[in-house]
């Protein structure tokens, strides 16, 4: 017998067992939405999934060690407060919980990865695209330049955004 139905048959017969009280409390809260969507009823292994779902997020990437774990889940309310704040400052809307399908590209980044590694791209002194034109010399700091850019922009943001709540 497959787990769900053991466990449904077990939750049915407790349910016939249980006093009146008690089965009329577990009828009237029985149907469980993470999502907020009332009219779908969400089972205990989906709410779980997407608690996980929602711990593994507000870790940083990579293996996690047990002092990560600890403190994500025993802050993940104020977390998932300061995202949803953060989130409303920056203008950035929240994931939906609707399904989103998305091709993958592995074998097209590998061929691409192919056509640089057979042209030795990254052995070379100047950079080139590749039909041949020259590359800014500068594109070797591009991470950093975008990174500083991005905390720029989020910077002004912030100002912004303090600055109107100073105004109202």
């Amino acid at each position: 017998m497959p787990i769900y139905q053991e466990v449904f048959t077990k939750d049915s017969f407790l349910r016939l067992q249980c006093p009146p009280q008690v089965s009329a409390y577990i009828e009237e809260h029985e149907s469980y939405s993470v999502l907020g969507n009332d009219c779908k009823g969400e089972g205990d292994d989906f709410i779980l999934e997407a608690r996980n779902k929602l711990t593994k997020g507000l870790l940083p990437n990579g293996a996690p060690d047990e002092k990560q774990w600890i403190n994500v889940c025993r802050n993940i309310d104020r977390l998932g407060k300061i995202r949803e704040n953060i989130n409303d400052v920056l203008g950035i809307k929240e994931y939906d919980g609707e399904y989103n399908y998305c091709r993958s590209k592995k074998h097209e980044i590998f061929q691409f990865r192919k056509i640089i590694r057979d042209r030795k791209y990254l052995q070379s002194e100047n950079f080139q695209t590749l039909d041949g034109r020259n590359l800014d010399p500068e594109l070797v700091n591009f991470s950093l330049l975008s990174e500083q850019n991005m905390i720029e922009h989020f910077d002004n943001i912030v100002k912004s955004y303090l600055l109107l709540q100073k105004i109202k």
